[in-house]
């Protein structure tokens, strides 16, 4: 994979396909909220995410039209679930643009099936981010927003989400340290192999980069200690925001909040949504566009909510941290473990190294 390829992210329109979900299934989970409902139309809609299966749902309920989302859980818990929905509402009421579940009746967050874990939303019309200066100025905004109603919440609800978060083999939690030995080891590994393929080949070639980049690492663990924590968003990708005529109509995905350092969600931001100017050839590939997009997305974000000198001179080393740990996680999971459920996304996390060295580094 080159420099600023095309992602799984890319694609702006929300695409929407045949349902193969039962009307009586769907039925039943509205009354839980509605009373008379009848379905007019199921569309599914087109996912690039693991953890959910997602429907457009026309409904007419007590006389109302209803233009609903309806959400399939496949990996989170209950008590997770109706924690993210308890939390998308008390942040909603401090002004962030998040996405809100609806109550059922029982002002209950979700419906328990012999199908699985659903929750409703009212369906927000709009597409992902694509790169226009506009949207990725009110990107800026609308994530320090969020980072804005975090900060006011109880420190009960910071507690909670650190709880949450530490559950299951997600990167951070699975990979809490590394070193250069860890590099070393899946790169005798590979090196032994009869028949390489193309990506141990790829892996190999940019094994002294990745080296380089943990070693940098080290130099600022002190300073990255000292940074500002709270919680944050962890994952603001293209297709975790919904936009409407460059406006931000809605953040989604809070499922994978964690609490870490401001600067982290930031530099993470700028990163996937900027990259897009170049993957969508908006932008030509130079490294003053580049350095022009940081400098844009900071702006935009300090007009709501400041950042230290010291967090913004440490962003390309956070993402850079972000993506050491998603590369030993999968490489880990491949080399040592056959485990190969993320190998698909790992030509994108070792280009991302480069990526921000080209935006942050002049």
């Amino acid at each position: 994979m080159k420099l600023f390829d095309k992602d799984n992210f890319s694609q702006p329109e929300v695409s929407a396909g045949k349902a193969e979900i039962a009307n009586e299934l769907v039925l039943d989970i509205l009354q839980k909220y509605f009373a008379d409902c009848e379905i007019k139309e199921i569309v599914k809609i087109g996912e690039t995410a693991r953890h959910s299966e997602n429907y457009k749902i026309s409904a007419l309920c007590a006389d109302e039209e209803k233009i609903l989302l309806l959400r399939k859980h496949l990996t989170l818990e209950p008590a997770q679930i109706e924690f993210y929905g308890r939390l998308a509402e008390e942040i909603n009421m401090t002004g962030a643009p998040v996405s809100v579940p609806l109550k059922t009746v029982d002002k209950e967050f979700l419906v328990r099936t012999e199908d699985g874990i659903f929750q409703v939303f009212d369906f927000i019309d709009g597409n992902y981010f694509f790169p226009d200066e506009e949207a990725f100025r009110g990107a800026a905004e609308a994530l320090a927003q969020l980072h804005i109603s975090f900060d006011k919440l109880d420190e009960q609800w910071r507690k909670e989400v650190e709880i949450l978060s530490g559950r299951g083999d997600i990167y951070f939690n699975v990979i809490k340290e590394y070193s250069v030995e860890d590099f070393k080891e899946i790169e005798s590994i590979i090196a032994r192999k009869d028949n390489q393929s193309e990506i141990d080949r790829e892996i190999l070639e940019r094994m002294p980069s990745l080296v380089e980049a943990v070693l940098e690492q080290k130099k600022y663990e002190k300073g990255i200690a000292g940074l500002p924590k709270q919680i944050i968003h962890s994952d603001m990708h293209p297709h975790n925001l919904l936009v409407k005529e460059n406006q931000i109509k809605a953040i989604l995905d809070l499922g994978g909040m964690r609490v870490s350092q401001i600067a982290r969600d930031v530099a993470f931001a700028i990163h996937r949504l900027g990259r897009q100017f170049f993957a969508q050839n908006i932008l030509d590939v130079n490294k003053e566009e580049g350095k022009r997009l940081v400098g844009l997305f900071i702006k935009e974000y300090e007009r709501v909510w400041p950042l230290s000198s010291e967090e913004k001179e440490l962003m390309p080393i956070l993402i850079k941290d972000e993506f050491i740990r998603k590369i030993l996680f999968v490489l880990k999971g491949v080399y040592k473990d056959n485990n190969h459920a993320w190998a698909d996304n790992l030509p994108k996390f070792l280009v991302a190294i480069d990526e921000i060295n080209f935006l942050w580094l002049s």
